[in-house]
């Protein structure tokens, strides 16, 4: 392994326990990683030096990248850490990377309380660590890998990104009565205006601080399932578009981003 990049990065249990092959010694993976500040007394961060792309929100090593949260400050000021992560998380676009693992640590909470981890280097890793819900549990792994081949973001990918996550500012769940919605069931992806405060209706998400009536653009229309016997939420099924609310007996979910002019 003499002369090759060798990265080292953090993997949540629940990653591996959900899908994807264990990421024990000899293991391909394939994922995004992140950098955010160091956990306390962490033996891993990078200690290779690195460029702070702040255009692209990228910390850029020799042969890999990482994405680096803008509001955590200046990296080269202070030690990061490095995740890897094969579930996407959020709207952010964030580089991608594949290789071989080399060595894998297991990391447990200090028993001390302290407030640090001890790794113990392993050979294989459970799908599913013994947890038990102790102080010094499992909760994660670090490996060490060798990447192989990785990619960037670009500019507009960027761009693309940030719009929307703030479209997401803007979006809002309603779930109400069908009449809630005007005189027909609205369709998924058009224009609707509605009121927010229409009896029966439920809003949450990010956009539910704004009140009145509003206009904007569906993402979701569909009807809420209910068990017949305890009438619990089940989930979601195909709504009856278009068809006249008045006399119809259905609860909708519906997901609407509404236009910026209400903020």
């Amino acid at each position: 392994m003499s002369g090759e990049v060798i990265v080292y990065a953090s993997i949540s249990t629940w990653e591996y326990g959900c899908c994807g092959d264990v990421p024990q010694p000899g293991a391909r993976i394939d994922g995004t990683l992140e950098a955010v500040p160091a956990r306390n007394g962490d033996r891993f961060t990078p200690t290779s030096q690195f460029t702070w792309n702040r255009e692209l929100e990228l910390v850029q090593f020799t042969g890999w990248s990482a994405r680096w949260n803008p509001s955590d400050g200046d990296p080269t000021a202070q030690p990061i850490d490095v995740y890897l992560s094969w579930h996407p998380l959020s709207e952010l676009v964030t580089p991608t990377v594949t290789g071989t693992v080399v060595t894998a640590h297991e990391i447990r909470n200090a028993p001390d309380g302290s407030g640090g981890y001890t790794y113990t280097q392993v050979d294989t890793l459970p799908r599913f660590p013994d947890m038990h819900g102790t102080p010094e549990s499992v909760i994660g792994v670090i490996v060490g890998f060798i990447p192989d081949s990785f990619s960037e973001p670009t500019a507009d990918d960027l761009a693309l990104a940030h719009a929307a996550a703030e479209r997401g500012t803007r979006t809002v769940q309603l779930t109400g009565p069908a009449a809630a919605f005007g005189v027909t069931v609205p369709h998924a992806y058009s224009r609707l205006t509605i009121d927010l405060d229409a009896d029966g209706l439920e809003r949450s998400g990010a956009g539910s601080r704004v009140s009145g009536v509003v206009s904007g653009d569906t993402r979701q229309v569909s009807r809420v399932l209910r068990n017949e016997k305890n009438d619990l939420y089940t989930g979601f099924g195909r709504a009856p578009e278009g068809e006249s609310t008045s006399d119809l007996d259905e609860t909708l979910y519906v997901v609407l981003t509404i236009d910026s002019e209400h903020f």
